[in-house]
């Protein structure tokens, strides 16, 4: 896939890691933030390369998504396609088997569970499930002004790249 944006190679190879240390990206090798400060360019085109370093990496994984989505839905298709196969060799073969030197089909019985969707009666039946601590609402109380055990609320930055 074509790049969006052009940057400098000195640029595209490092990849950080933390604040102060990066990871060349052809050698593997860790390097610290003097690396980052001795590239023989100005601090703005330093970070304008990173910036466009990151869209061009979201830019190859949105298309990469796209990719997979539209397997997926190939996939999907190709197996709606077989189990419909499957369900008309079923019913022509009528309980026999048959066999050639290609294939051979062999019919099983079993037996599953159709439930109507009434739990009157069920107690017997019903799994328990644990406790999922819900961290949406513990925020909406938070940020209320509400206490909540064991629970602080965290401001974190974050920046947007376009």
């Amino acid at each position: 896939m074509r790049k969006l944006y052009e940057i400098e190679a000195d640029l595209e190879k490092l990849i950080e890691v933390d604040a102060e240390r990066f990871v060349d990206g052809e050698t593997g090798e860790i390097v610290n933030r003097e690396v980052w400060d001795s590239l023989q360019l100005e601090w703005s085109q330093k970070v304008e390369g990173v910036a466009l370093g990151y869209k061009n990496a979201m830019a190859m994984a949105e298309a990469i998504k796209k990719e997979v989505d539209e397997q997926t839905a190939r996939m999907k298709r190709y197996q709606k396609k077989a189990e419909g196969y499957k369900s008309f060799l079923n019913v022509v073969l009528e309980g026999r088997k048959f066999e050639t030197s290609r294939c051979a089909i062999r019919q099983t019985k079993s037996k599953s569970v159709e439930w109507d969707g009434n739990m009157d009666g069920l107690d017997a039946y019903l799994v328990p499930q644990a406790p999922k601590f819900d961290k949406a609402s513990a925020r909406k109380d938070l940020m209320a002004g509400k206490e909540v055990p064991h629970c602080t609320l965290v401001e974190k930055t974050s920046i947007s790249i376009k």
